[in-house]
């Protein structure tokens, strides 16, 4: 089902790695796990995965100040991780 609310569509988290380094020194790697969702255009023509780009204040497949009209979430395998 189609939810019209951009608010509530998952935007991801920032994840932290510890890591190893050469010296023997250890230190924390940051990252991003991206949220996949599924959005449609304003126009209703399209309808595209994407996730939203942090740094870019912007969903992925979407321009700078375009919004999508709604989303739904990405839908996992039938089978999950075994697949």
């Amino acid at each position: 089902m189609w939810n019209f609310n951009m608010d509530e569509a998952p935007k991801g988290h920032v994840t932290e790695i510890a890591t190893k380094c050469k010296d023997g020194s250890t230190g924390i790697q940051h990252g991003y796990e991206f949220a996949p969702v599924i959005a449609c255009d304003k126009t209703g023509d399209c309808v595209t995965l994407t996730h939203w780009l942090p740094k870019q204040k912007r969903w992925n497949r979407f321009a700078t100040n375009e919004t999508p009209l709604a989303w739904m979430p990405w839908p996992e395998h039938p089978q999950g991780e075994t697949a």
